[in-house]
């Protein structure tokens, strides 16, 4: 294979139209480019040919109310069809999309002013503001149990169009952080003028640089450029997703040059990809952590011995090296790629310092034994998802050591789902 011309990530992302995919440990994003396909040998100003991906499991469907939550398959598709109304470049900073400007008048009102011009894919009709007020209203149906329909219920009193370029939001409680304001996908209400059908499921009705062309079941999902998109349109004329649901199958395909990019999660794979010279590979901190959610109903988790114990008993650290090989970080209750805003990492060494000795101590003050009276909690994991089982089993491993008995339950994430509702569980 050929490795005199590559094609940065900055460039592959700009032609592509693409999305990058993406508490204790903050674990790196880590992808892999092959710099031996068709397309990054093609000079920055040529357009046409396929990107192909993967994915590991295929999606219910492509809606963004997404009633399915975890385990949809569908995290990185639906960016390509539907447009954000802002986004974070790569210093995370906040930049317009389907928003072009915001004002707060008050700290619990956010006045957004729309890009004009803006086409659905299917019907040609422009994004108006009574389009963000119906989809607001969709969101917010009880009877379809989208994904965010608690987060809408917990911060969003109301939306209301001001004009057909302006809308309102008006907040639950003040909110300062601008990508924290629930805003709703950009659906053309007419897709479902003529069905009965409440969700969209192999159909899209988006605004994005992406089209839905065709979907074969286990197979592939495929999508086309949008050639009228508002922004600068995708370079090439398809983006697709192979299904392929190990991740070992996916480091073979991209090795059989099958696959132009690949986001990682094992790191095993990807120091795998890592070594092989006609791969380019990069791991860069993500906004995504792994956090130990307590339960503070249960009477042990009510004492604050308990929990300051918790807090000195489990080596974060070992995580980091343990899970990501050092590519990962030590995190506070912000990834440190927020720069901005993240816990300088002095202040997390001594908050989060790791004292076995002081946790044991601790136990005893709450009346509890290492020997005879040990405390036994469970914890809550999915199955499917190995790195939280794998976070489990050293969370596991560090409170055995300190006097707590950790029984882990891998539940089906549906079942994961309920108990962690129902507050059950460590």
């Amino acid at each position: 294979m050929a490795k005199s011309t590559r094609l940065s990530r900055r460039d592959f992302l700009r032609l592509s139209g693409a999305t990058a995919f993406g508490a204790m440990v903050a674990p790196h994003n880590l992808k892999a480019l092959s710099i031996g396909d068709a397309f990054t040998r093609m000079p920055v100003s040529q357009s046409g040919g396929a990107v192909v991906t993967a994915i590991g499991a295929e999606p219910v469907g492509i809606d963004p109310c997404n009633p399915w939550a975890l385990g949809s398959g569908m995290w990185g598709i639906v960016s390509l069809c539907y447009d954000s109304w802002t986004y974070l470049d790569r210093q995370q900073q906040i930049q317009p999309s389907l928003a072009t400007s915001w004002s707060r008048p008050d700290e619990t009102t956010v006045i957004v002013e729309m890009r004009q011009g803006v086409k659905y894919h299917g019907s040609g009709r422009e994004l108006t503001a009574d389009d963000v007020v119906w989809n607001y209203e969709r969101v917010t149906r009880e009877d379809l149990a989208c994904a965010a329909l608690t987060i809408y219920q917990q911060h969003v009193e109301s939306i209301t169009a001001l004009d057909t370029y302006t809308f309102q939001v008006k907040l639950q409680t003040p909110n300062l952080l601008l990508t924290r304001v629930p805003l709703p996908y950009a659906i053309d209400p007419m897709a479902f003028e003529n069905t009965d059908a409440p969700l969209l499921l192999r159909v899209e009705a988006g605004t994005g640089p992406w089209i839905l062309d065709e979907w074969r079941t286990e197979n592939y999902i495929s999508f086309r450029r949008n050639p009228d998109y508002w922004g600068e349109p995708p370079a090439f004329e398809e983006f697709r997703f192979q299904v392929i649901p190990e991740e070992r199958a996916t480091v073979a395909a991209m090795r059989a040059g099958q696959l132009n990019f690949l986001s990682i999660s094992k790191i095993e794979n990807f120091l795998q990809l890592e070594a092989e010279p006609d791969i380019n590979t990069w791991a860069g901190p993500g906004l995504e952590f792994r956090r130990l959610n307590v339960n503070h109903f249960r009477e042990p988790l009510q004492n604050p011995d308990v929990l300051q114990a918790l807090r000195f008993g489990i080596n974060r650290q070992q995580f980091v090296d343990t899970l990501t090989q050092g590519y990962g970080k030590v995190s506070g209750p912000l990834s440190p790629a927020v720069t901005r805003y993240a816990l300088p990492e002095d202040e997390l060494a001594e908050l989060q310092a790791y004292d076995p000795e002081r946790a044991k101590s601790l136990l005893r003050n709450a009346g509890y034994d290492e020997e005879n009276n040990r405390l036994r909690l469970d914890l809550l994991s999915i199955a499917g998802f190995k790195d939280y089982n794998d976070v489990a089993q050293i969370v596991q491993a560090n409170l055995r050591e300190i006097g707590i008995d950790v029984e882990i339950r891998i539940q089906e994430v549906g079942v994961w789902g309920g108990l962690a509702d129902r507050a059950e569980g460590l």
